[in-house]
């Protein structure tokens, strides 16, 4: 393994980020029991934006030494903060229109909680990379990195990381509090990213893989990938392929080469995040008035229904230089 500087953008990086949206939005659109599993493979998607968001924050943060931390609070605040509290009142909104013309259906978004990122169950990841950032800032400050400590330091975090990732569906933690528990089951794939991109790579640098360990590390990401559909509950799987597939992202130049539009809507990816569960429960209000039973053909309408018009939102926001925050 070696570091090397990549001057360029990485094309791959913003390909995956829309792959791993439009994973979430699979995620929230599957509810038949038939494809109820299958909705797990979208779990990537998770530890991938965990991972990608702990490798740029230390890359910044090595590209800025003499930051101060009300300086980076700010600009944290700024670029995560805001956009989530403004699509979190697009989300209540819609709980009261859903409470105004629909009383007697589901409402399942809660209310005021938009600051640990509960007003849609999906937000909860902001606060979590918030605090994320958060704790980089002072690793950067006050961590040793030299010898015994640093491996010390890599040994108590992956030992962490792995007791919480098979102890998650067996001891209930945080039990009412939907948006803290998904933070707990993201822990491991923290800890592994800053294993990785920190602790073994103090250089603002992107790890470069030799061809035999970038292929490996595809396998083992499908692998495991795989193995969490058949077995959900457990969170290793999950973390393993969404840093896997970070790994191979960053060792490759594109995903699918020569698709410009591809590289487009990885850069609005955060649009389509923020924006999706809004069609997602929109489409399925439509669907179930017609067809209350849960099967497999709705899941792929509401899937391809709200991915189509969150992209298409998001790009009619990127368009505008005063509403273009909200989604990139």
């Amino acid at each position: 393994m070696k570091v090397e500087r990549k001057e360029k953008r990485n094309v791959a990086i913003d390909q995956a980020r829309f792959l791993a949206a439009a994973g979430v939005v699979w995620i929230h659109s599957v509810r038949s029991e038939t494809l109820s599993n299958w909705g797990e493979v979208g779990r990537f998607a998770v530890p991938f934006f965990v991972g990608l968001a702990i490798l740029f924050t230390w890359q910044s943060l090595q590209r800025t030494e003499s930051l101060k931390f009300s300086t980076f609070l700010s600009q944290r605040f700024s670029r995560l903060y805001l956009p989530m509290i403004s699509w979190s009142m697009v989300y209540l909104m819609l709980k009261g229109m859903k409470m105004i013309l629909q009383p007697q259906a589901p409402n399942d978004f809660p209310g005021w909680s938009f600051w640990w990122g509960e007003t849609a169950y999906h937000l909860w990841f902001i606060p979590f990379l918030m605090l994320v950032a958060v704790g980089l800032y002072f690793a950067r400050k006050n961590i040793n990195w030299n010898g015994q400590k640093q491996v010390l330091l890599a040994v108590v975090c992956l030992i962490v990381a792995s007791v919480i990732a098979f102890m998650v569906p067996i001891v209930p933690v945080f039990d009412g509090f939907a948006g803290c528990l998904w933070m707990w089951r993201t822990l491991p794939a923290a800890l592994c990213a800053f294993v990785l991109f920190v602790i073994c790579n103090k250089q603002p640098d992107a790890l470069i893989l030799h061809q035999r360990w970038l292929s490996m590390a595809w396998m083992v990401g499908v692998a495991a990938l795989f193995l969490g559909v058949f077995d959900p509950d457990v969170i290793a799987y999950q973390t393993i392929a969404g840093i896997m597939f970070l790994v191979a992202v960053l060792n490759s130049e594109s995903i699918w080469r020569d698709a410009d539009w591809l590289t487009y809507l990885g850069r609005i990816s955060m649009g389509i995040y923020f924006s999706h569960l809004l069609f997602v429960k929109l489409t399925e209000a439509f669907i179930d008035r017609m067809f209350v039973e849960a099967m497999p053909w709705k899941d792929l309408v509401v899937f391809g229904v709200a991915l189509v018009c969150a992209i298409g939102m998001s790009i009619a926001l990127y368009q505008s230089k005063r509403t273009r925050w909200l989604v990139a």
